[in-house]
This record gives structure tokens, sequence and C-alpha cells, in this order.
């Protein structure tokens, strides 16, 4: 029982509090909304953006990154180069082997459409 109280203390210092939470995702709304601030003006496929290899320079480790620079990783090696399938150039791309959940996507969205028109409440929030 002991081993198990000394486990649970180590592992409650992996839990953020509420403070920290909070901070982490206003990081985290911050970048998502300037992502999509811009998103109408990014090419379909950025050519001079590298190819992401930077990504290999922080392989997974003990000690924690800055959450910040985590961001500035993610947006550097992987939402900038190469594809951007978010880019109004794609014309409504559906990535490879994702047609039928496509179709399941749409079907979805117009029964929840229909239904939001009728006043019935839906588990899919579709429509604000």
């Amino acid at each position: 029982m002991e081993e198990i109280k000394r486990l649970e203390e180590s592992a409650l210092r992996l839990e953020p509090g509420f403070e920290e939470r909070e901070k982490l995702l206003k990081k985290v709304t911050d970048y998502s909304e300037e992502f999509l601030k811009n998103v109408y003006s990014l090419p379909a496929y950025n050519f001079n953006a590298g190819k992401g290899e930077g990504i290999y320079d922080f392989p997974i480790q003990d000690a924690p990154l800055d959450f910040s620079k985590v961001l500035d990783i993610l947006k550097t090696n992987v939402d900038t180069p190469g594809l951007n399938p978010a880019s109004r150039g794609h014309l409504g791309y559906i990535p490879g082997d994702s047609i039928d959940a496509a179709y399941g996507g749409f079907f979805n969205l117009c029964q929840s459409g229909k239904k939001a028109l009728n006043g019935i409440e839906t588990s899919c929030k579709v429509f604000p």
C-alpha cells in the first residue's frame, strides 16, 4: 500500500493545477485563433517552409519543454510546411481513405440540419 501511495504522489506531480491548465488553454486558444484568422490566406501547399525536419531536433524526453516552445515547433514543423488541407485552395479536399467518413459526415450534417430546423436538439452541434 505504501508503494501505491508513493506512486500516486509521483503521478500527481504530472497533473497541472487549475491555474496552469487555464494558462495552457489560453495559449492553445490564442494559437488556434491565430491559425483560423489566417487560414483563408494560407497557400494550399507551402514549398518554402522546408519539410518539417526540425521536429526531429525535439525527441520525446524526460525534461519538459516550455509550452510556448512546443507550439512554435508545431507551427514551424507541422502546420506550416507542405500540404495545408485547411486552405481554401483545396476546394473540399478529403484526405486519402476518408471518403466514407466524409459521406457519413455529410449525411450527419444533413440530418442534424433538418432536426435543428425543426427545433429538435441534437448531439451534433453543427449549427450554432
